[in-house]
């Protein structure tokens, strides 16, 4: 009885020590895409694309359970890992197609469903059998009602014509609700649910804001900015990234909910790198530099800032904040991955 008494002590300290900020690795090559994601128990998970793999930790950063999928027809690579409502989780890749044209191969969205426990529940593609589309899949956000919006860069296989923007709206259960093309070029880009229910999508340097039924609401472009990540959505608007490759520095703009320019354009900034911008709440956005983390409110002023040394051989790839807003950092480093717990 003394035994199981100290044994159990000695987890409580050593749960109470890790709640605080750590740095731990995590022994195994798990590829260069990851993505660290928050859990309703305050925990955390880290999925990782290359290798399809899932593994789940507690709040102190002790892993409790890991899964691998494989997923038939499914490309693997750098397409979309989101949490959803009901604890789970859902994955966008692209798999092959039948094609109208035999001598040409078309590649559609995949979706698949994963709850909480990390268990496969469903798989399902979205080709459009009376079309040649071929589905670059780049983006996955769930709206209000639960409904995964999947967003495309989209062309036909026929040089002569047009390439489009495409989103795609399935069920919980992965019936496909709708699917609709916007004709403002096929560049990659990345779209956003907003707080109004509606999507915000930025495919190269044009924004397009619908409303939850697809129809859209404004346009909006402005001069090429080399980066074209997925905005996100702050009080008063939505930021998003340029990249200057003269000077190697990342810029920030920001445009209105009416999708006009703020700050009289480009926000300039000496830090290098092309950041994926993750939100925090409705002032403060983090920017996820390979090099560290940067928080940010909606003014861009800098309010926190973590980095690493280049020496220290960690590359940051995923950030996420748990429900007391604490963050949890994951990456890469030389013998496989590692992931740090930070102050909030």
């Amino acid at each position: 009885m003394k035994r199981l008494l100290l044994l159990i002590l000695s987890v409580i300290l050593y749960c109470s020590a890790s709640a605080q900020q750590f740095i731990k690795t995590f022994d195994e090559d798990y590829g260069v895409a990851v993505r660290v994601l928050p859990t309703n128990d305050n925990g955390w998970v880290i999925f990782t694309m290359d290798s399809m793999k899932l593994t789940k930790f507690n709040n102190c950063g002790v892993p409790l359970w890991s899964k691998q999928y494989f997923i038939p027809n499914s490309q693997q690579g750098l397409y979309d890992f989101i949490k959803t409502s009901d604890d789970g989780f859902a994955l966008l890749t692209r798999m092959a197609a039948p094609s109208l044209h035999p001598n040409f191969a078309i590649h559609v969205a995949l979706v698949t469903k994963i709850d909480a426990q990390g268990n496969l529940i469903w798989s399902k593609s979205y080709e459009d059998p009376t079309s040649d589309y071929t589905q670059y899949p780049y983006t996955m956000n769930e709206d209000l009602q639960g409904n995964l919006v999947v967003f495309c860069g989209t062309g036909y296989h026929i040089a002569s014509n047009p390439a489009y923007n495409m989103i795609l709206k399935v069920d919980a259960h992965g019936i496909l609700l709708a699917h609709r093309c916007y004709d403002f070029g096929g560049i990659w880009g990345g779209a956003i649910v907003t707080s109004d229910n509606g999507v915000l999508i930025r495919t190269g340097s044009t924004f397009i804001k619908t409303d939850n039924a697809g129809n859209i609401q404004w346009t909006s472009s402005f001069a090429p900015s080399g980066n074209y990540f997925a905005p996100v959505e702050v009080a008063d608007g939505y930021i998003f990234t340029g990249y200057k490759t003269t000077s190697n520095s990342t810029s920030f703009f920001k445009i209105s909910k009416q999708g006009n320019l703020m700050w009289g354009g480009r926000k300039e900034t000496s830090f290098t790198g092309m950041p994926n911008l993750v939100k925090k709440n409705n002032v403060n956005f983090a920017a996820v530099f390979v090099n560290g983390v940067i928080e940010f409110d909606k003014d861009l002023n800098v309010m926190e800032r973590m980095s690493f040394n280049s020496g220290t051989g960690l590359f940051c790839r995923s950030l996420c904040y748990l429900n007391d807003n604490t963050s949890v950092l994951a990456g890469l480093q030389s013998s496989g991955l590692f992931y740090a717990k930070l102050n909030n």
